[in-house]
């Protein structure tokens, strides 16, 4: 934590150049995101806003916490929409997109961190409920299965449940 390596995490897993070695950063990750104090420190500097974004493929809110101070964050953000959306795209001109796999084990991670009361709070206040519903229509089993998983363990808080049902 001291070393900002849960940032470091966060920002690789959205570089699609690497995406043969998401999988293990998201399940190295997963291992801190069990732990409020990391949980909270991925919240504060917009980690967990980012790596939301990133599984739904949309473009992750700015970091207002950088303040300008450090001009790397916005070129490293989730869902790959840093520098500019050109260089994100493929040939056929679309951006890229966050592979089936990684999505998965993106909401294995999410649900694993709402273990812990604390985290399921945070998650909340992240929005974290409707980046899942949306997984819920992913062409891929194994995402839709893994995202109720995670929508599951959300839902033992009364607040996200209310959420959940209101988004149908």
């Amino acid at each position: 934590r001291e070393l900002e390596g849960l940032n470091k995490f966060v920002e690789f897993v959205g570089k699609p150049e690497y995406n043969d070695l998401h999988v293990h950063a998201l399940h190295c990750l997963s291992n801190c995101l069990e732990d409020p104090e990391c949980m909270q420190q991925i919240k504060e500097n917009g980690g967990l806003a980012r790596l939301l974004a990133f599984i739904t493929d949309v473009t992750p809110p700015e970091d207002e916490s950088s303040g300008g101070k450090d001009k790397k964050k916005p070129s490293s953000k989730k869902g790959k929409k840093g520098k500019d959306d050109d260089d994100n795209k493929d040939k056929s001109g679309e951006p890229s997109r966050t592979l089936p796999e990684v999505k998965m084990h993106c909401c294995r991670s999410i649900a694993r961190a709402a273990k812990n009361v604390e985290n399921r709070k945070m998650i909340h206040d992240q929005e974290g409920e409707k980046s899942l519903i949306i997984l819920l229509s992913h062409e891929n089993h194994q995402v839709q299965i893994a995202a109720a998983q995670a929508i599951g363990m959300m839902s033992k808080n009364t607040v996200s449940r209310d959420c959940i049902g209101q988004w149908e």
